[in-house]
């Protein structure tokens, strides 16, 4: 799994960046293949459910105001604020 921020190998100065993140069409991210930067708002898809909430990674697992302890996150789109949902 890859995660915004960390180094591309031990020994480089690059880092992983979102753009380096395959998005589907949507601009969706697989939460199985990549991760964001901890604290990002992002956007979420919840497996089993239609509605998409605002949440974030935190490093140890997803959180959110509307986040339930058994969600499971599909996948992700990083938020702008003047977004509406």
């Amino acid at each position: 799994m890859q995660k915004v921020g960390n180094k591309l190998s031990p020994n480089s100065d690059r880092y992983f960046t979102y753009p380096m993140v395959e998005y589907d069409e949507d601009l969706w991210a697989d939460a199985s293949k990549f991760l964001p930067l901890e604290y990002d708002l992002l956007y979420l898809k919840i497996e089993n459910k239609k509605s998409i909430i605002r949440g974030w990674y935190t490093g140890y697992g997803w959180d959110g105001a509307k986040f339930e302890e058994n969600d499971k996150v599909l996948c992700w789109k990083k938020a702008n604020h003047h977004d509406e949902i």
